[in-house]
């Protein structure tokens, strides 16, 4: 989904991991999203739900 939302062409490193969140306010698994551009452009971010469950919409709020 994320290589879709990047567009056809994008040369960048992507990595998805899913991780379990120790912050007190956060409950369960967290999907823990990185793309790193060629230029070194970083986008790190984290949605709050298992990997199972990151929908179009999250990554499309992402990017």
């Amino acid at each position: 989904m994320i290589r879709w939302h990047l567009g056809a062409g994008m040369q960048c490193l992507v990595s998805v991991r899913e991780a379990y969140c120790t912050d007190p306010g956060c409950e369960g698994f967290t999907t823990e999203i990185r793309i790193v551009h060629l230029g070194l452009r970083e986008i790190h971010t984290t949605v709050h739900k298992p990997i199972a469950d990151v929908t179009e919409g999250d990554i499309a709020a992402i990017l």
